[in-house]
C-alpha cells in the first residue's frame, strides 16, 4: 500500500506522463514537445464532429449499448432496438443527423464523461482501465476497501481524451 506522500508524488507526476504519450486509436505517438508544463486543451487536437460521432458510436458498440439510428430519414423510431425518440414536436420529421445528436450519448460532454465512467465501472475489470491507461490510481483504504483516484486532466478535458482512452482500452480487451 502506498503512503500519502507517495500518492501525492504520483498525482503530481501524472500530467507530465500523460504528455509523454498522445492517445490515438490503436497506437501511441511520442510527443514532439517534452517541456515540463502540463497539457492544456489548447495543445490537444480537437475532435471533428465526424470523429466525435465515430468514437461515441464505437464506445456504444464496445459497451453493448444501442447506437440509435432511424428506420428511415424523418423517422423517430430506432432501426435496431425500436426505441421511440420523443424529443421535439411529435409530427416534425428529424434528419438522420438530428436523430443521432438527440438519441445518442456524447461522451465528450461533462455529463457524458460521468456516464462513460459509470458504464466502464460496471465492467468487472474496470480497475485495469484505470491502471493500463494510466488515468488514475486504484488503492485500498486501511480496512481493505478499494477506491480510485482519477487524474483531473481526463475529467476536465474538452477534447475527448477520456473517450479516446476508453475506446482504446476496450478495443485492446476484445
Amino acid at each position: 500500500m502506498f503512503t500519502i506522500e507517495e500518492t501525492f508524488e504520483w498525482i503530481s507526476r501524472v500530467p507530465e506522463e500523460s504528455k509523454k504519450r498522445k492517445l490515438t486509436l490503436g497506437k501511441q505517438e511520442e510527443p514532439s514537445d517534452t517541456s515540463s508544463e502540463t497539457m492544456t486543451d489548447k495543445n490537444r487536437d480537437e475532435l471533428t464532429n465526424t470523429e466525435k460521432l465515430a468514437l461515441n458510436k464505437r464506445a456504444c458498440e464496445l459497451l453493448g449499448i444501442c447506437w440509435h439510428e432511424p428506420i428511415f430519414d424523418g423517422s423517430r423510431i430506432c432501426l435496431h432496438c425500436g426505441a421511440l425518440l420523443a424529443y421535439g414536436k411529435a409530427n416534425d420529421p428529424l434528419s438522420k443527423e438530428e436523430f443521432n445528436v438527440m438519441a445518442n450519448p456524447d461522451f465528450t460532454t461533462d455529463a457524458g464523461k460521468v456516464e462513460l465512467l459509470r458504464l466502464i465501472r460496471k465492467q468487472k475489470d474496470w480497475y485495469y482501465f484505470v491502471k493500463q491507461m494510466d488515468i488514475g490510481l486504484v488503492r485500498r483504504n486501511p480496512i481493505g476497501e478499494r477506491f480510485t483516484l482519477l487524474n483531473t486532466e481526463y475529467i476536465l478535458d474538452t477534447t475527448g481524451l477520456l473517450l479516446k482512452a476508453a475506446v482504446e482500452w476496450m478495443e485492446g480487451r476484445k
